[in-house]
């Protein structure tokens, strides 16, 4: 199966041409809504042959504000079980999130917004910094939304490289409830010296997207390994609560 769809996913591997700390992620929607309070926990978990990538489990949980049309603020705590480890669960990280949408929706032909995050470590007090272009393109029948992602860390690490991604999902319309779609999340190592493609994380599956009831978001991909250095297989969801 990573044979077939390898080169579906070098295709989006084009658009930046950057094994990778940048982790699979929730697809940020440059849109910001002003005085929404939300509720979020969103996590991943690795299924792999290879016991070093086979069980890792990542969930967080985050309250966030829209304080204006333009700019919202999140912040996240983390729980982590890494592959290959007999610790169980520790609280790994705390997050600061903030988004900005450069204009409105729909003004020009695509929508775009910025995001960063700045993450402490509180077991490794390693400090890192992400940053993301958010794009989104909504038509009557889809909402295609791209992140394309740049990382590193600035203390407390060995590594002060900068990392990228692109992540990307195209949604269907159907209705509000569910929205079934296609997403690929590329992992694509330090900038200054890029693995080839089996040397980088690749990933690409099935991704359903939709409000349970008023007011309650889901998310939920099946993403499929399409390199080697990716897991065979990792279940990504997010749930949140609107206020």
């Amino acid at each position: 199966m990573k044979k077939l769809f390898s080169l579906a996913v070098l295709s989006v591997g084009l658009f930046v041409s950057f094994s990778s700390a940048v982790a699979i992620d929730k697809i940020y929607s440059p849109i910001v809504e002003e005085g929404e309070i939300e509720l979020e926990t969103r996590g991943t978990y690795s299924f792999d042959g290879d016991d070093s990538k086979d069980g890792e489990y990542k969930q967080l949980f985050g309250l966030g504000y829209g304080f204006t049309d333009r700019f919202a603020a999140e912040i996240y705590g983390e729980i982590e079980d890494p592959a290959d480890e007999d610790e169980g669960l520790e609280f790994e990280a705390v997050l600061g999130e903030v988004r900005y949408q450069l204009f409105e929706q729909g003004e020009y032909w695509l929508d775009a917004g910025l995001y960063l995050e700045y993450e402490y470590g509180t077991e490794s007090e390693k400090h890192e910094l992400e940053g993301k272009i958010l794009l989104e393109k909504a038509t009557s029948e889809f909402t295609h939304t791209a992140n394309l992602v740049l990382e590193r860390e600035v203390f407390g690490g060995g590594g002060e490289e900068w990392e990228g991604a692109v992540l990307w999902h195209s949604l269907y319309r159907l209705n509000e409830s569910f929205e079934p779609g296609i997403e690929i999340q590329s992992q694509l190592g330090e900038l200054d010296d890029m693995g080839s493609f089996d040397e980088q994380e690749h990933y690409i599956g099935p991704v359903i997207h939709g409000k349970a009831f008023d007011g309650i978001g889901y998310e939920l991909a099946g993403l499929f390994g399409v390199s080697d250095e990716a897991a065979d297989f990792v279940l990504r969801w997010v749930l949140e609560v609107e206020l």
